[in-house]
């Protein structure tokens, strides 16, 4: 028999090892594979898009068509046809942009130094200045507001003086008054000639508000000419090149969807091109598989996390005097750790491997064009598929077997 000693000693590198398996389930299931094998497909997506149509001559376009069945890029929205109508479409916008009275006259209007309009900004701005200083001056005081709708130091104004709010109108207005003394230079200013200053500049700085919103409507106008004519001015230099990587894209998205199946035997006549659609293929069957993978592996790291906090949880149970005499059998502990291990170590290294293989394949030449070809198999060097490979034991295998007559795929976690 063994006592508590023995069971937290195997309990504790029990939980050491299922921290490591975890560890490395962890790594299996992290992006940065996906990532990369995301990167690559881009990669090889515009290699393919570029050897299947190097311009956008009628030559090329009908060759590409022939290569991977795609009548699309020949018919009534050919390239050809696509550019003349997008191009005559920006040309006839420009023509209109230019034709504009504001664009012609731009410079006389918006030249920072000359322009007549931005000098009037300039203009409205400085004589707007003073009147906002008045402004920024009297609402410092949250409380000014409320002196001037009452009338404060005016015949208006009829708060008691035995009313809190008399005291507290009182002390904002000497406030008000002595953020003015330095501007007005008048010791005997009182509260009425900051309140007769104040409604003096509102009628001008509504006048001037009123002008320089137009100004500045006229400004931005112009500015939004000047914009629009250089970003159409870009779009027709670069309409060549946008029509080329749109229809490539076009291309190598009816190629992907297609697969290895279903391809044209034209494509075989090129060697290059039809290597790069396996490889495509392939990459796309590797993120497939190594997302399987990632959930596979976060399933079972979560298995083994759970497990490690069950044995934790029994150690500190152990660890009470009242558990102090308890006792095992040898069998009851191999039973608890080293059949368990044995078990769960054999599912993880399995897994484990089954990564390393995903992510070394790269004999994308094995496939056949215009035939199917199991993906998962050939990188898993399995024929039941990636989770019954990583995952089922001999024996949910065997059962599978004899039951339904072939493998199972289903990953069974118990």
């Amino acid at each position: 028999m063994r006592g508590v000693t023995e069971f937290i000693r195997r309990s504790t590198e029990r939980r050491a090892e299922l921290k490591q398996q975890s560890g490395a389930l962890s790594e299996l299931s992290s992006a940065s594979h996906r990532v990369a094998v995301e990167r690559a497909r881009e990669g090889v997506r515009a290699q393919l898009g570029e050897g299947l149509l190097p311009d956008l001559s009628d030559a090329a376009c009908q060759r590409a068509a022939a290569w991977v069945g795609f009548p699309a890029i020949l018919g009534a929205s050919s390239p050809a046809v696509e550019r003349a109508a997008e191009r005559a479409q920006l040309e006839a916008e420009l023509a209109a942009l230019e034709a504009d009275p504001d664009w012609s006259g731009r410079e006389t209007l918006v030249h920072p130094e000359t322009g007549t309009l931005s000098i009037e900004e300039k203009e409205l701005e400085e004589r707007r200045a003073p009147a906002w200083e008045v402004n920024s001056l009297c609402f410092q005081s949250p409380r000014f507001q409320r002196l001037i709708d009452t009338g404060y130091d005016t015949p208006e104004y009829a708060v008691p003086f035995w009313r809190a709010a008399y005291y507290q109108d009182w002390e904002a207005a000497d406030l008000v008054v002595e953020r003015f003394l330095p501007r007005q230079q008048n010791p005997k200013l009182r509260f009425s000639d900051v309140r007769a200053l104040f409604l003096e500049v509102q009628d001008s700085v509504q006048a001037l508000d009123a002008s320089l919103s137009s100004v500045r409507g006229k400004l931005r106008r112009i500015r939004g000419l000047e914009e629009r004519h250089v970003s159409q001015r870009e779009a027709l230099e670069t309409l060549e090149a946008r029509h080329l990587d749109r229809w490539r894209k076009r291309l190598v998205s009816h190629v992907e969807a297609l697969g290895l199946e279903h391809q044209d035997p034209a494509l075989l006549s090129q060697p290059e091109l039809a290597r790069l659609v396996k490889v495509l293929d392939g990459l796309g069957a590797k993120l497939r598989t190594l997302e399987e993978l990632g959930r596979t592996a976060s399933t079972l790291a979560g298995e083994l996390d759970a497990e490690r906090n069950k044995l934790l949880a029994e150690e500190n149970k152990l660890r009470r005097p009242k558990n102090a005499g308890t006792r095992f059998t040898e069998e009851e502990l191999s039973r608890r750790f080293d059949a368990r291990s044995a078990k769960q170590t054999k599912r993880v290294g399995a897994l484990l491997d089954t990564g390393r293989r995903v992510k070394r394949y790269d004999r994308w030449d094995d496939a056949p064009i215009g035939g199917s070809y199991d993906w998962g198999a050939a990188m898993t060097g399995a024929s039941v598929g990636v989770a019954a490979y990583a995952l089922l034991d001999s024996h949910a295998a065997a059962a599978s077997v004899a039951t339904h007559g072939q493998p199972s795929t289903t990953f069974d976690a118990s």
